[in-house]
């Protein structure tokens, strides 16, 4: 199914807790692919986020400039 990953705070050039929006909440250890085959495992929970590391070449940021997209809040349509 569709995952939808909304980064909170980014750790290191590959790790970032997340919220991750899926039909199932993933477990430690699941790889799941988002954007265009971007590969991220899930690492762990802290609290309501979830710790990733991104298995890519390319740092968080570069992903995020390519491939992110700014949540727009309920009352603003596109």
């Amino acid at each position: 199914g569709a995952i939808e990953l909304m980064i909170e705070r980014v750790l290191s050039g590959h790790e970032a807790l997340t919220q991750i929006k899926s039909s199932r909440s993933p477990k430690a250890g699941a790889r799941l692919t988002v954007a265009e085959n971007i590969q991220v495992e899930v690492l762990g929970r802290q609290d309501d986020l979830f710790h990733v590391k991104f298995l890519s070449e390319s740092d968080i940021y570069t992903l995020l400039e390519e491939f992110g997209h700014l949540p727009l809040p309920p009352y603003i349509h596109h």
